[in-house]
């Protein structure tokens, strides 16, 4: 990613990050309805780990450098990685 990219990302983060951990909980809902087939790969609604998963995404987009990448991978991660990908840009819409 480019400096400009990085600063656009952290911005956005920003607005979208006042919204404390609604946001992840629409990019959950988004990712279920996009593709029902990976809720069996999560905990029940009630466990989801929103405010974990809000700190992660916090820590991954404040650490960003155009020197480097951050390298987030995880057995599960690879196989729902488009479909999060996809929720992600839907849900985040309305926030930026």
């Amino acid at each position: 990613m480019t400096f400009e990219q990085i600063e656009l990302v952290q911005k956005a983060w920003g607005r979208v990050s006042a919204l404390n951990n609604s946001y992840v909980q629409e990019v959950y809902e988004e990712l279920f309805r996009l593709s029902p087939e990976l809720r069996t790969l999560f905990p029940p609604h009630q466990e989801l780990p929103v405010a974990k998963v809000s700190d992660t995404l916090n820590t991954i987009i404040t650490s960003l450098s155009p020197a480097g990448c951050t390298g987030f991978h995880h057995s599960r991660s690879r196989q729902a990685s488009p479909a999060i990908q996809r929720s992600m840009r839907c849900s985040n819409r309305p926030y930026l």
